[in-house]
């Protein structure tokens, strides 16, 4: 007889290979998820099959309880209170952190990578006859209910809400467009979204709006017009104005959670700063760079997903972020150059991104010796070329007019086009769709700078 501890790596196989050697189960575990019975076995019709689940948690997929119910032979019922986790045969049983769910044994992973689980798999007389009884006294006792098509819909509801609120499985986070990107799939994205308009309001809108902001129950109230398809109560909405030439943030809005609507007017509230608070992360801020990149790309954005018909653009901040990165992907592909490393290491080095402009800057006091001592130790292993005096860049001359750049500053600016250009479009030799570093070396009608073109190996 023995004992043996299983970390979350060995608890599926444990289980699938514990349950299918046996014609005789119970199993009371608290949470079910999408695949959980496929995966550990437990569908096979013919066994004595005994279940205990929590449907009143609202973190059991009632998809899943659907299923387990219609294996022949298998008796499922719900109780309220239970959060144990026992998969039990005459002869071994697993007891321990790990619910048949997406967390517990990384079924759903498009949610989650699951959490780090401990459990034993024990054989010992002693503790199968003590989890039997602890067992049948729960199956049998007055709290544990059997299942219906009436609980199964109340549970359909819980378990959309608790999506929505499920805990994240990692560390916190601060930033929106990274917890989107560390948390794909989490239900929470579905409720923020980015909107952009392209057109103000009708004038029979605005007439309308006019009225019925004289109500007090409007006030601090503003309407989206023809929306109300797309918007749901408790949204959080980041809103860009794209009426002009340019796209404008709007700021973060959200929708009250009941639904405040008249005709075609779908009304939201303003909130301060850019920082939106969801269930599961807390507050998570827009930042600057994330925002003016929608900004840059606003009619990018409205021309791939076909809203320009329609005039304005709503989907939830996963499709958003997936489309920037697919954006970086192929600007990668093409050019061979990962920008993410060289990012990272300016970060780390105290040099602050200014992607608004499309470049990365500072005055010496501002990290940039740090940033020259790091690009030194690349030439001297000869990851870079070495400098190369170029001609004059006078798109660079505001930025020294207003102080943003000095004699000996590094400034990292994004190209975008290959071939001779002016302005922001200007371009240096083989560095088509790379970011190429300048180094500012004197001031004159223009600005002579120098700079050195990135491999394109990265």
């Amino acid at each position: 007889m023995s004992t043996v501890f299983l970390d979350q790596s060995g608890i599926v196989g444990a289980i699938k290979s514990l349950l299918g050697t046996s014609d005789v189960a119970k199993v009371a575990v608290a949470f079910w998820g999408a695949g959980a019975a496929e995966r550990i076995g437990i569908g096979q019709s013919g066994k004595n099959l005994k279940i205990i689940c929590n449907l009143d948690s609202g973190a059991c997929n009632p998809s899943e309880i659907r299923k387990l119910l219609a294996v022949d032979g298998a008796v499922v019922r719900s109780h309220p209170r239970l959060h144990g986790k026992v998969y039990w045969t005459p002869k071994g049983a697993v007891i321990g952190s790990s619910n048949a769910s997406s967390n517990g044994l990384a079924v759903e992973v498009t949610s989650t990578a699951g959490w780090i689980e401990a459990n034993v798999l024990t054989d010992e007389s002693h503790l199968l006859v003590s989890a039997e009884h602890w067992f049948d006294m729960m199956f049998e006792g007055d709290e544990a209910y059997e299942i219906g098509d009436q609980q199964l819909a109340q549970a359909q509801i819980l378990w959309d809400q608790r999506r929505a609120i499920a805990p994240s499985g990692a560390r916190l986070n601060f930033d929106l467009f990274e917890a989107v990107r560390n948390h794909a799939g989490h239900g929470a994205w579905s409720s923020v979204k980015v909107v952009i308009t392209t057109r103000p309001l009708s004038s029979e809108a605005q007439e309308q709006h006019n009225v019925l902001k004289l109500d007090a129950g409007f006030a601090g109230l503003e309407p989206y017009e023809g929306m109300s398809d797309l918007l749901n109560p408790g949204d959080w909405l980041i809103d860009f104005d794209f009426s002009g030439r340019r796209a404008t943030s709007m700021g973060v809005w959200e929708a009250p959670n009941a639904a405040v609507v008249q005709g075609d007017l779908f009304y939201v509230r303003r909130k301060i700063g850019d920082a939106i608070e969801v269930s599961s992360f807390g507050r998570l801020l827009l930042s600057a760079e994330d925002q003016a990149a929608i900004i840059t790309h606003a009619k990018d954005i409205m021309m791939h997903f076909g809203s320009q018909e329609r005039g304005v653009f709503c989907e939830s901040i996963e499709v958003v972020v997936g489309y920037f990165d697919k954006l970086k992907r192929e600007a990668e592909e093409a050019s061979g150059y990962k920008f993410g490393p060289f990012a990272a290491a300016l970060k780390r080095a105290g040099v602050q991104t200014n992607s608004g402009r499309g470049f990365w800057g500072g005055r010496a006091e501002d990290g940039v010796p740090v940033l020259t001592s790091w690009l030194g130790t690349r030439e001297a292993d000869g990851t870079y070329p070495v400098w190369k005096p170029q001609k004059n860049y006078g798109g660079l001359k505001s930025l020294w007019e207003s102080g943003s750049i000095a004699v000996g500053t590094e400034v990292r600016l994004i190209l975008l086009k290959p071939g001779k250009g002016n302005g922001d479009q200007a371009t240096v030799a083989g560095a088509a769709l790379s970011e190429v570093p300048w180094r500012i070396a004197s001031i004159g009608d223009g600005v002579t700078y120098e700079a050195r073109v990135i491999p394109t190996q990265s």
